[in-house]
């Protein structure tokens, strides 16, 4: 009986242990900066007036192109950023684009979410998608490449 009982105790353990993991891997991040694929990627919202609310999303990669029609004069390459409906946009800019300083890290399987904005990290891409199904993929190997939507 209280081998029975104890058997019984561990397949409940085990069993609510494997909820709370399949829970905390479905969970969402709500992050202000986070960065996935060990560092080559960094999303969050976009910095804005102090007088107004955050209304869109910025991410950072190598892959994203520069915007056409700019130079270097206009900021740096690589960065893509998409409000919560229309279509993400292309922009030259730098790094201090983002509130906040200190970043989450997000590993394959994680999802993120904010001002209208979702985005799934896997193994080979961060893709990202607003309310109005725009969005963008940033895709590691084998192509290396930057797609939007």
């Amino acid at each position: 009986m209280i081998r029975t009982r104890a058997m019984a105790a561990l397949g409940v353990a085990a069993a609510l242990g494997a909820s709370a993991t399949a829970a905390a891997a479905s969970s969402t991040s709500h992050a202000t900066l986070w960065r996935a694929k060990n560092g080559l990627v960094a999303c969050g919202v976009e910095i804005h007036p102090p007088n107004k609310p955050a209304s869109r999303i910025i991410c950072a990669a190598g892959q994203i192109p520069a915007p056409p029609h700019t130079t270097s004069e206009d900021g740096d390459p690589g960065f893509v950023d998409i409000a919560k409906t229309g279509k993400p946009k292309l922009l030259r800019t730098s790094q201090d684009s983002f509130v906040g300083t200190n970043a989450t890290i997000l590993k394959a399987g994680a999802k993120w979410s904010d001002l209208g904005v979702s985005c799934t990290v896997s193994s080979g891409s961060v893709r990202c998608v607003n309310a109005s199904h725009h969005g963008f993929t940033i895709e590691f190997s084998p192509k290396s490449k930057y797609s939007s939507f």
